[in-house]
């Protein structure tokens, strides 16, 4: 596990730390706003300032960067805001063993020291990385439950995907039909994934306040 990967985790729990509630038009003027969900032009400005210490001095440097790195920050956001709310919706949690088990699968092999020294160098706290990941479980959980269990494989596309792959094994039938079958959904998931986020999209009537956004893209 890399620094950089630690830190992206705590920017987007610092960044939605704060439009988790549901706020009025009224209280808050919106960079980006879906469903009960708002971000405002300086929340956007200091988590993106925070992202920028993930990259190297060149890189936040270059202009042509920071424009690309902005607009990837913003879709990031977007889509992020999009799968929150639907989880909202379908009622969908985490669990305390849940959270527990991704918790031990992602720090497996990196020594407690280290892993804790590298926290405290980002001045993130365990309880707030935690969390992190404990959000990240849950728009893997909408994904799997919204999208990829509506996705059948058919017994000829197993067929096909060995024959094409010419699939030998020693291993028993049903175990190779399962792996297929678990890389064919991967595979559909990915496909019908954008398409099923712009339904979404529609259903929380995600909106960017494009004034606001083409001042922020003019900045250096």
């Amino acid at each position: 596990m890399k620094i950089k990967y630690l830190f992206l985790f705590f920017i987007f729990l610092f960044f939605f730390a704060g439009c988790t509630e549901k706020k009025t038009e009224e209280e808050k003027p919106y960079l980006i706003r879906a469903g009960s969900s708002v971000i405002t032009v300086q929340e956007f400005k200091r988590a993106f300032e925070l992202s920028k210490t993930a990259y190297a001095y060149d890189m936040v440097n270059d202009p042509e960067f920071l424009q690309k790195a902005r607009v990837q920050f913003l879709d990031q956001i977007c889509e992020r805001l999009i799968l929150m709310e639907r989880a909202r919706e379908l009622g969908i949690n985490i669990s305390a063993l849940e959270l527990k088990s991704a918790v031990a699968d992602i720090t497996d092999g990196y020594p407690q020291e280290e892993f804790e020294q590298e926290l405290l160098e980002s001045m993130i706290s365990y309880h707030d990385w935690e969390q992190e990941v404990k959000a990240r479980l849950v728009m893997e959980k909408v994904i799997a439950k919204d999208l990829t269990s509506s996705i059948t494989i058919s017994a000829d596309e197993i067929a096909d995907y060995k024959k094409k792959h010419n699939k030998k094994s020693k291993a028993k039938k049903e175990n190779i039909d399962k792996s297929i079958t678990d890389l064919l959904k991967r595979e559909k998931t990915e496909t019908a994934y954008k398409s099923w986020l712009d339904k979404l999209q529609e259903k929380y009537r995600l909106e960017i306040n494009e004034t606001d956004w083409k001042k922020i893209t003019s900045e250096s």
